[in-house]
């Protein structure tokens, strides 16, 4: 079986042939399907990972263990692979990440400001999310919803009636015209939500312990 996307990793193309070098001592059609098991293990549990991340990949390779040990392992007459890790590793956003979002999303109203920056602390010790979607979780908007919430407390316009016989209404602060704070106030409310949403579905589908 071909495995095109895991081939591209220099790290598991490296593996393999450590695999087949420690295997030499085996029978040939031993060896055959020792190594061609191996690679379909990997192609499964590598599918939909990011192939430049080397240290996702590197974990998924450590949990399989070494080639030399898997090499032990089917000269003894044991499974070639280790039994816990057939298949594609289990994948879901658990309760680590879920915290994690929401902290990004509302952390730095509950706990003003240090909220946030609790999430983005939980955001890039998570083996869940690659480099890539920790920049985007922590520098796309940055403050979750206590950004707009700011925002929108320094640009709103407050007014006050005067009381008597000639009732006086006086405002204070910039405001905006309702064309403009329609489209912005859309902005600021649905990009933190956008931010959240990729983050869970890259959750979902990264395997888990996978930096």
């Amino acid at each position: 079986m071909s495995m095109p996307d895991t081939q591209q990793s220099p790290l598991v193309a490296d593996y393999l042939r450590r695999l087949d070098a420690a295997a030499t001592g085996l029978p040939a059609d031993r060896r055959s399907e020792l190594v061609e098991g191996i690679r379909e293990h990997l192609d499964s549990a590598l599918e939909g990972a990011d192939q430049s991340d080397d240290a996702q990949i590197r974990a998924v390779l450590d949990r399989l263990g070494s080639p030399e040990e898997i090499v032990a392992a089917a000269a003894d007459g044991e499974p070639p692979l280790p039994q816990p890790y057939h298949g594609q590793p289990k994948a879901g956003a658990g309760a680590l990440e879920i915290i994690t979002v929401i902290l990004l999303a509302i952390g730095g109203i509950i706990l003003p400001v240090v909220g946030w920056f609790i999430g983005v602390a939980l955001l890039w010790t998570s083996s869940r999310w690659t480099t890539r979607d920790k920049l985007i979780g922590t520098f796309v908007w940055p403050g979750g919803y206590l950004l707009p919430l700011g925002l929108g407390l320094i640009s709103a316009r407050v007014c006050t009636t005067v009381g008597g016989p000639d009732p006086v209404e006086t405002c204070e602060g910039p405001g905006m015209p309702l064309w403009l704070g329609l489209p912005v106030a859309a902005v600021l409310f649905l990009a933190p939500l956008a931010v959240v949403g990729y983050l869970l579905t890259r959750a979902r589908r990264s395997p888990a312990g996978a930096p």
